[in-house]
């Protein structure tokens, strides 16, 4: 940008700029006068086009907190990732703009005189809201990724101890099934008629009596 020019370099057709130099060819006079009205012109519209992006981020975002709240266990974390990876690209490309603006501003460039700062300001304002909105963004998606790791766990952790407590009460029978499976001559109650439905009542007895602990100090 100079005191009457202004180069613009796109790879590809951007619809702002398109407006831009529509509206110039229709009333070139207040851009005539000045190219550093043309340059806010075309920031303005770059720094327009970030809201409905970075708003339906947001949404998105929001959206599939609350159904980790309502349903933690139920996926989405898929989701959810590209959410953050599509907020962390706003935030570059924001944060790339915001410091442009601030170059412009500090650099004291002839083409931009000071009666132009402030609309330069005005973007700055505008950029810092995007970036404030962004980085509230980036906390709730780690608080919803933090939701749903907790729900994981925590059903990791009811699963195990179901395991832990069915280990329990079976553990007398296995050690009563061990001692009863040596192979010795000379057992207590071995060549007793009844001792095997014996060892079976003793069994059901203690396995009765571990299932009435469980349930009384909530092991289930």
């Amino acid at each position: 940008i100079g005191s009457n020019f202004i180069i613009t370099v796109r790879h590809d057709r951007i619809e702002e700029i398109d407006e831009i130099r529509e509206r110039f060819l229709k009333n070139p006079s207040p851009y005539r006068s000045n190219p550093a009205v043309i340059l806010h012109s075309m920031m303005d519209g770059a720094v327009d086009a970030y809201f409905p992006l970075v708003e339906q981020i947001t949404e998105n975002i929001e959206r599939e907190t609350e159904q980790l709240i309502s349903e933690p266990a139920a996926g989405g974390l898929e989701r959810l990732l590209t959410l953050r990876h599509r907020n962390i690209a706003a935030r570059r490309a924001v944060s790339s703009h915001r410091d442009i603006t601030l170059k412009l501003l500090h650099r004291d460039l002839p083409a931009i005189r000071e009666e132009l700062a402030v609309y330069f300001v005005d973007i700055l304002d505008h950029l810092g809201s995007l970036l404030l909105e962004i980085d509230n963004n980036a906390e709730f998606v780690s608080s919803a990724l933090e939701i749903r790791q907790n729900a994981v766990s925590n059903k990791l952790n009811s699963t195990m101890k179901r395991l832990t407590t069915i280990a329990t009460i079976f553990m007398p029978l296995t050690f009563i099934t061990g001692i009863y499976g040596m192979n010795f001559e000379f057992m207590p109650e071995l060549s007793w008629e009844y001792g095997y439905l014996a060892t079976w009542l003793v069994m059901a007895a203690i396995t009765v009596a571990m299932v009435i602990v469980a349930i009384k100090k909530d092991w289930f």
